[in-house]
């Protein structure tokens, strides 16, 4: 059987979710049966980009397509793309570019993926009515361009297919390396000692600072600053990066809680960094489903989400949902609540639930072959 032609349309390589769950499927797959691309359209960070060639993947960089302002560069560069590269299957990651399946349904391709990844009903909450009305006819294309349908959970898909075509989405989990996230006593003990927090009681973070607005960085602050009150031997570690961040930096140090926080920055081994913390907050304003969530809970960690997240995340008796209309003290109580709890390793309840690599790989891997199959024997 010849090599089946995979173009992946991402945003970047970065930290984010997209790029995580590609790069945890695809290194736990047997890829010798795809020839796969990626196509990219900001600056990358390199050594996310490495590790996709590494994989096999062939990185093509077009120019940023910003929602419904589409430029006649874009289109020429689609245009040039699509005439020099023939695919079996477009899998378009985010659904706000309709530039991937328009060309893509315009060459013929046969296989057209549109995946949500978002809750795209709170994404577009705070846009004007012109552009919530533009984003919206948007979406509508792509569904329309698209021959199946993917989503990371029904939320998600709900968003961008709507719920009369609940039945035709294919659900792909955000599925983990459940091992590598496993409570690990030994490595928290070391790691606790590294950062001086032995004797803390540590709130976690995990996000991107591209979309403040996403991941509530600045709600996290005001959590931590009440928590301080009742407990001030509480440490806030903070995870992850984007241009955003010396806002939030700049925040904490107006606020004079900024010497009681670690803002690491981007790191490769947040399954470690997860081990330190006693708390998982995640007061995200929107999320499709929240693979941090996932990795928090196989830790065993008590998470304290928004109760936009959708309940799919929700897999531990340790999860807890609060609404972000809530006042910030409700929260710090919930956070102090699981001060004096033990912790425990939950990586089979998480991998019974269906967000296990190793067995969601093999399924997508399959679905690839299937639906090429599908289409062509029309």
């Amino acid at each position: 059987m010849k090599k089946i032609r995979i173009c992946h349309f991402i945003l970047g390589f970065h930290n984010g979710g997209v790029e995580k769950v590609l790069e945890s499927y695809f290194s736990n797959m047997d890829r010798s049966n795809f020839e796969l691309h990626v196509v990219t359209h900001i600056p990358p960070d390199t050594k996310r980009q490495q590790i996709f060639e590494e994989m096999g993947f062939i990185v093509h960089p077009l120019s940023y397509v910003h929602g419904h302002k589409i430029t006649m560069q874009n289109l020429q560069e689609y245009n040039e793309f699509f005439q020099k590269n023939q695919f079996d299957i477009v899998h378009n990651h985010f659904p706000e570019n309709l530039l991937p399946l328009i060309f893509a349904k315009k060459y013929k391709v046969p296989v057209r993926i549109l995946h949500s990844h978002n809750d795209y009903t709170n994404v577009f909450k705070e846009k004007s009515k012109l552009i919530k009305c533009l984003y919206q006819m948007g979406l509508k294309v792509n569904v329309h361009n698209a021959t199946d349908y993917f989503a990371c959970g029904l939320t998600a898909g709900e968003s961008v297919f709507g719920k009369k075509n609940c039945k035709n989405i294919v659900i792909i989990a955000n599925a983990i390396n459940t091992q590598k996230f496993k409570y690990n006593p030994e490595k928290r003990q070391e790691l606790r000692k590294k950062l001086c927090l032995e004797k803390a009681f540590v709130l976690g973070h995990i996000g991107r600072y591209e979309d403040i607005r996403q991941k509530n960085q600045k709600f996290v602050l005001k959590i931590f600053n009440e928590v301080l009150k009742t407990e001030p031997a509480t440490r806030l570690l903070m995870i992850g990066d984007g241009k955003f961040r010396p806002q939030i930096m700049e925040l904490a140090k107006r606020m004079g809680i900024i010497d009681k926080i670690i803002f690491t920055g981007a790191i490769p081994n947040v399954h470690e960094y997860l081990q330190t913390f006693d708390v998982f907050v995640f007061p995200s304003n929107f999320e499709g489903l929240g693979i941090v969530a996932i990795e928090a809970q196989c830790s065993g960690l008590p998470v304290i989400a928004s109760s936009v997240i959708p309940q799919e995340a929700n897999i531990s008796p340790n999860y807890y949902s609060l609404s972000l209309l809530a006042p910030v003290n409700e929260w710090a109580k919930l956070v102090l609540e699981q001060l004096e709890k033990k912790r425990s390793d939950c990586s089979e309840l998480v991998k019974n639930e269906g967000y296990d690599i190793y067995k969601e790989a093999v399924k997508l891997e399959k679905l690839y072959e299937q639906l090429y199959q599908k289409h062509i024997e029309r």
